[in-house]
């Protein structure tokens, strides 16, 4: 019998989708994602749609499930950042009544910091959507936990620039979940020079929420408005 096993890469992505296969990956997504919940009973973690999340030692965890329609394979990726940082972004734009959303809100809402990508954990599927439910539980929530801790050992402003150091391939740190983790950990004139950089240089604007020019300016010129307001 096929058993799921976790995989180093995604694997390539055929150029045509057979109609029935995706019908079949459909149906596995939705069997999984149903087998997880059964699963979260006592462990702290929720789930709301797809993704599963939990508060860890301050910082917003959560785990996106994403399962192929055109391969048998489920890819998770692992997000976070400090709680705080919404908060600081929230209280910039006027929108302090957020706070009082459910958690799931951090993961899902259009006005917050978009999370961190902190790892990966790529899943080649078997027929049964339980077997890839026991990895992600038993593995993914596991592998969360503890890039948590490790993220957690230091300030997650220098955490996040350092991924900027890593190379070009990897996935700039979003700027204003940059500026607000500047500002949680009380490094004011590094936020406030941050943001004009990026005010400065439009290209700076990728991963502010939505990606819209308009947006990401409006933020950064909220936060920098308040800075003094909210240090």
């Amino acid at each position: 019998m096929q058993r799921p096993s976790i995989i180093d890469n995604r694997p390539a992505e055929p150029v045509t989708v057979d109609r029935s296969f995706a019908k079949s990956r459909r149906i596995f997504s939705k069997n999984l994602l149903r087998e997880v919940r059964t699963r979260l009973k006592g462990s702290g973690w929720r789930l709301n749609s797809n993704t599963l999340f939990k508060q860890i030692d301050g910082l917003f965890v959560c785990l996106r499930v994403n399962s192929f329609l055109n391969a048998d394979h489920t890819s998770v990726l692992i997000e976070l950042k400090p709680m705080e940082v919404d908060s600081i972004l929230w209280q910039a734009l006027g929108l302090e009544d957020n706070e009082r959303q459910p958690l799931s809100f951090r993961a899902s809402a259009a006005f917050q910091c978009w999370a961190s990508i902190a790892g990966a954990v790529e899943i080649s599927d078997a027929n049964q959507a339980s077997d890839t439910a026991d990895l992600i539980v038993k593995h993914a929530c596991t592998r969360a936990q503890s890039a948590a801790k490790t993220v957690g050992s230091t300030p997650f402003s220098v955490w996040l620039e350092g991924l900027m150091d890593e190379g070009p391939d990897t996935r700039p740190p979003h700027s204003a979940l940059l500026v607000c983790a500047m500002i949680a950990d009380r490094r004011i004139d590094d936020a406030r020079t941050k943001i004009d950089q990026v005010l400065e240089r439009p290209s700076l604007h990728h991963g502010i929420v939505m990606q819209t020019g308009v947006r990401s300016t409006h933020y950064l010129e909220s936060l920098k408005a308040s800075l003094s307001a909210i240090a």
